[in-house]
């Protein structure tokens, strides 16, 4: 700031002070930072020292005293000291994948030049989140007796100890809100016992603070020279939406991870020992009466497909490739799917991947859905009627557990389960397999499988077949759903698309590049297939769409960038 525009602040700043009967002045606005800096600047012009009020830290929003917040006897004071930081190399990168039942992140350091092998490291976020050494953070919330916030693993071992009688909820499906246009909604009492009114935006934002510091302890656990800045340029993935919806998501989502950084600077260790619900509300309020800020490290969104899609993209193969891959990525929440052609021409230079016009969908059948279904076939197994009321401790029990409940029928084929109140019961994984819930689930996916090849340009189809280049449609399988069984028979069978018979295989477990280069990341790869290749060097671009003109025997792709025409 030159000395011209601090005297023009200070020139405001003097006419907003009003004289008091008592003597002396008052002002009843904000001190924005740019005064702050000001009135610093004056200081030193007149040779004196100029000391913040907090070290390093930004008091650019400073109650006024009607917004007071007293915390342990000190001023809630917001830091926005990442907003003043050079801007972040551009060669260095983090996706954030905020997932309906876990989140993860993935850091990529780029070569020298666009095909050098880079430098991948999955973030693990569980080491400071959950007190687990693990990359997944649990994407939960819980609001105790006492209203602090407890955040991943915590939030669910906080409620266990007060949930004596089962009337209270963690808020474990906190992404799926975003989506169902009652976002703003204050939050219910079942999952709020305070006085304390807070948004399901607002929960949505305490989480990604949460996400956010976890991400940031992680990097400065990571060996580097010269570290890693808190403003270093993130992406962030989304689920398939409708057009309005999807406009609407990002936005929120780009505004809350913006703030999420400020935040997170703001509270610090706090997030993980129990942080005040109401000195966070009064943050938010400091924060967003502060004014718009430009957070210019929060980048592109991508959809979570186009993630994965990235991930399978060879940079430095020397492997030519040409393949139509449908990307199918099963998570808690949604399904969501996408059609991409990715090709490798070393001839023509090109490293590129394009994604189908009118490709992007999802359906709600997820793991969720799977859950609800297990749910219910215990409940009916232990002669309990939902309709007649479920005893609060048996609800409470199967929620904390239906997950672990569901990995087990599918890796045990059975599983005996013991409930409160005495309900004891088994589960056979047939018995699962023929309910009309986990048939209805496969159904679905099938239909929106073939939906998409059948509405997109029938141009993709008719590249595919025996005599064609490309013999196959290759389906890759990812999310917490990627493994199970009527997941995996969607990715290798015949599919009849147009009257035309297509034979569909699934993609390797693992792309053979990373398989290659990263073998520590296999077992890991499809939940963190999204954050990965959202991270990697964009050659996947967001608008990168493509159709076509003329019939099967003239066939032109159009792509937005006319160097690349096959």
């Amino acid at each position: 700031m030159d000395k011209i525009e601090a005297r023009i602040l200070l020139k405001n700043l003097l006419a907003r002070l009003e004289p008091m009967e008592s003597g002396g002045y008052a002002i009843q606005s904000k001190v924005t930072a740019d005064e702050y800096t000001a009135l610093g600047i004056a200081v030193e012009m007149l040779g004196g020292p100029h000391t913040p009020l907090i070290e390093s830290k930004s008091t650019d929003i400073e109650p006024s005293p009607a917004d007071k917040s007293v915390i342990d006897d000190h001023i809630l004071k917001i830091d926005t000291s990442v907003m003043r930081l050079p801007s972040a190399p551009e060669n260095v990168r983090i996706c954030l994948d905020f997932g309906t039942a876990l989140s993860k992140a993935t850091l990529v350091l780029d070569g020298e030049s666009d095909f050098d092998d880079e430098s991948i490291t999955v973030l693990y976020l569980g080491e400071y989140g959950d007190y687990k050494e693990d990359y997944k953070l649990i994407s939960a919330v819980y609001i105790d007796d006492e209203g602090k916030l407890w955040f991943g693993d915590k939030a669910a071992e906080f409620c266990e100890r007060d949930n004596v009688d089962g009337s209270r909820q963690v808020m474990d499906n906190i992404k799926h809100w975003l989506s169902l246009g009652q976002v703003d909604s204050e939050v219910d009492q079942v999952f709020n016992p305070t006085d304390i009114s807070i948004t399901y935006a607002e929960i949505i934002l305490a989480y990604l603070t949460f996400f956010t510091w976890t991400a940031n302890k992680a990097l400065e656990g990571l060996k580097s020279p010269d570290g890693y800045p808190r403003n270093i340029n993130r992406r962030f993935a989304l689920p398939c939406l409708p057009n309005s919806d999807f406009r609407e998501v990002k936005h929120r989502m780009r505004k809350y991870l913006g703030e999420a950084q400020v935040l997170s600077d703001t509270f610090g260790s706090d997030l993980r020992n129990g942080l005040p619900l109401q000195r966070f509300v009064d943050a938010v309020k400091l924060l967003r009466d502060g004014g718009f800020h430009d957070y210019r490290f929060v980048k592109e969104e991508l959809t979570e497909p186009l993630g994965v899609a990235g991930s399978l993209l060879s940079y430095s193969s020397d492997n030519e490739h040409d393949m139509i891959v449908m990307v199918i990525d099963v998570g808690a929440g949604t399904s969501d799917f996408s059609v991409y052609r990715i090709k490798v021409d070393l001839e023509k230079g090109v490293r590129k991947a394009w994604e189908a016009v009118g490709s992007v969908g999802n359906v709600t059948e997820a793991g969720n859905h799977l859950d609800g279904v297990l749910m219910g076939l215990i409940l009916k197994s232990c002669g309990i009627d939902p309709e007649q009321g479920i005893p609060s401790l048996v609800q409470w029990k199967l929620q904390r557990n239906i997950r672990e409940f569901k990995e087990e029928i599918f890796e045990k084929g059975l599983i005996e389960i013991s409930l409160p109140e005495g309900y004891e019961t088994s589960i056979t994984l047939d018995q699962f397999l023929q309910t009309l819930g986990v048939k209805n689930f496969k159904n679905a996916l099938d239909r929106k499988m073939i939906d998409i090849l059948e509405s997109i340009d029938g141009n993709w189809v008719n590249l595919i077949g025996p005599s064609k280049k490309i013999r196959y449609l290759t389906v890759a399988l990812t999310g917490g759903g990627a493994s199970l069984p009527m997941v995996r028979e969607l990715a290798d069978r015949q599919v009849t698309i147009r009257g035309k018979q297509i034979k569909v295989v699934p993609a390797k477990p693992v792309p053979t590049w990373l398989e290659e280069a990263h073998s520590e990341l296999e077992l890991d790869y499809p939940s963190i297939a999204v954050s990965l290749g959202g991270a990697r060097k964009k050659l996947i671009r967001q608008a990168g769409t493509v159709s076509s003109i003329g019939g099967e025997a003239s066939t032109q792709f159009v792509y937005d960038d006319p160097k690349y025409q096959w």
